[in-house]
């Protein structure tokens, strides 16, 4: 069974966590948040999925982090898709819900 490395960037701090692997049938939508815990922030919080390539991938995480989209507990204050409907089109890709065959198809692709 195939497994894909996910980053996970932290909501607090906005640092990269610790990687996970995931196998095919445990994906998750893009920018799913995890709880894991941070190196830097020393506590247990709400990390973003990010793949890059991605519809959700490091550069779309940096700039909800900078938006300030995220709360002191590392929730999300606007729902993903609401924010990113917000957006300049220019910024973000045009669709970021993928049902899971379309990731799956993502991956077989590269």
């Amino acid at each position: 069974m195939k497994t894909y490395n996910h980053h996970f960037f932290c909501t607090i701090c906005g640092k990269e966590g610790i990687p996970v692997n995931r196998q095919e049938y445990r994906l998750r939508e893009p920018g799913h948040l995890k709880k894991l815990y941070c190196l830097n922030c020393k506590r247990e919080v709400n990390h973003a999925e990010c793949i890059e390539g991605s519809k959700y991938d490091q550069a779309i995480f940096r700039l909800e982090f900078e938006s300030g989209n995220f709360d002191s507990g590392g929730i999300r204050i606007t729902p993903l898709e609401q924010w990113i409907k917000s957006l300049n089109s220019n910024e973000v890709p045009d669709e970021l819900e993928l049902t899971v065959e379309e990731w799956l198809e993502f991956f077989d692709k590269k």
